[in-house]
């Protein structure tokens, strides 16, 4: 997973769409055969007296982590609402109680003739508006995602929270991932229910850590629309979700070798030689998983597993000093306690729903491995950790795949997890992985049920 994709395009930033009216919503989801036990949703509510809503300009750069802004229609500012609303009441599995309120800020983008919504989610913690892939920190550059579905007629709702949503910060000593998005599942159901066209479709986006938001939302959250109270009708995964598998991210030694990503032709195009190797393990700025392996730049990009153990082990944990996802410290220590406690929070653990026999899903990966001229590995381990989840989903039959997602191989991404940059492919096609997946989604974004 990558550690700040700001680093890498100016502009990942997190637009946030909502419209008005204090709330609570509280929410009882049924999973799908298979599922272990319903989760239940938290609570959403709009503060007073904190100088919001109002229209666009939202003005949320003096608020957010990096800066950023969300976007808005410069023609028609008051066709954008933002707000400042807060997640609550997200329950902590095992131990009681519930985790610290979060603060996300949202901007809702309505035009004239409103087709869908469309929610988008940045990568990492999400704390910065989606305004890729040249938006820019006030997302009014051009081209992006926002901007083109807004002008395709999709409402468009932009989210960046106000600090990272896959962490506990009262640091029990598990943190578990599952319990904390929550958040993200809890926010996008009150999307779907204040923010979402009557009788047409429901959307969302998400990258990488974005995706696992997204991808956490339907395997725990019944956000399916086959689900009982689901409502999304169209999820688009670009570079994850990267918390698929977090015990074969984390464990050391004896981490998982290189894994096939694309295998049995199941990718669009269909041939079995678009398939390429991929390591699940978090890069930990020293070597990745292959034989004979390639070093990682010694960059905060590559230090996933630093923020990974930082983000789901709390100090108090009996064998914090094991703590060392994938040997980010360096120095050998073995992770054998906590690795049950990594698997106990994957969005693979045993009780996922893989079925969403009336959502479509799309996904857009980056092969690798990719090596600058000085042997460098600048890929991550977004590839197999998305497959990880997205080869084992069976979702709407309209597509000729026959319940299969439409996952797409992205070669020549500018960075580890960028499929927008302007030499990448979406190999079975002839277009950029920024044209495939924009057009993917103002395509398909439809009533699938």
């Amino acid at each position: 997973m990558e550690m700040n994709p700001q680093a890498m395009a100016a502009g990942l930033r997190h637009a946030a769409h909502l419209f008005v009216i204090a709330s609570v919503c509280s929410f009882l989801v049924i999973l799908g055969s298979g599922v272990a036990h319903a989760r239940i949703l938290g609570t959403v509510t709009e503060p007073t007296g904190t100088g919001y809503p109002h229209i666009a300009p939202c003005n949320f750069s003096t608020l957010t982590v990096d800066g950023s802004d969300a976007f808005y229609d410069q023609s028609n500012p008051t066709n954008t609402s933002c707000h400042e609303l807060v997640v609550s009441g997200c329950t902590v599995s095992g131990l009681g109680g519930t985790m610290p309120p979060i603060t996300a800020y949202v901007a809702v983008t309505t035009p004239s003739a409103p087709l869908g919504t469309i929610a988008l989610l940045s990568g990492d913690g999400g704390t910065s508006f989606f305004n890729l892939p040249s938006g820019g920190s006030n997302g009014l550059g051009t081209p992006t995602y926002v901007n083109d579905y807004y002008h395709a007629n999709y409402v468009t709702v932009q989210v960046a929270w106000a600090e990272t949503w896959w962490d506990n910060t009262d640091e029990p000593p598990v943190k578990s991932i599952t319990d904390e998005a929550c958040r993200p599942a809890t926010l996008l159901q009150y999307i779907s229910t204040h923010y979402a066209q009557s009788g047409k479709p429901m959307c969302a986006q998400g990258h990488s850590g974005g995706a696992a938001a997204i991808g956490y939302s339907l395997a725990w959250y019944g956000a399916d629309r086959n689900s009982a109270g689901g409502y999304l009708d169209t999820a688009l995964l670009t570079s994850g979700p990267a918390l698929s598998d977090i015990q074969s991210g984390c464990e050391y030694p004896n981490g998982p070798p290189s894994q096939t990503v694309c295998g049995g032709g199941k990718c669009v195009g269909g041939a079995s030689t678009q398939s390429w190797q991929s390591c699940l393990e978090y890069p930990n700025k020293d070597t990745d998983c292959f034989n004979p392996s390639n070093p990682y730049l010694r960059t905060a990009l590559y230090d996933a597993g630093q923020s990974v153990s930082r983000h789901t082990i709390g100090p108090s944990n009996p064998y914090i000093s094991e703590n060392n996802c994938n040997n980010y410290q360096h120095n050998g220590q073995s992770t054998t306690d906590l690795n049950s406690e990594w698997a106990s929070m994957d969005l693979i653990a045993p009780g996922a729903n893989y079925s969403y026999p009336k959502t479509f899903v799309f996904g857009y990966l980056c092969s690798g491995p990719v090596l600058d001229g000085n042997g460098n590995d600048l890929s991550n381990n977004t590839g197999a950790q998305g497959w990880s989840y997205q080869s084992l989903l069976t979702t709407s039959s309209q597509f000729p795949q026959l319940g299969f997602p439409e996952i797409y191989r992205i070669d020549g991404c500018s960075g580890p997890e960028m499929i927008w940059g302007q030499g990448s492919v979406a190999v079975g096609t002839p277009n950029s992985g920024y044209v495939q997946s924009k057009g993917d989604m103002i395509t398909n974004c439809r009533n699938s049920h």
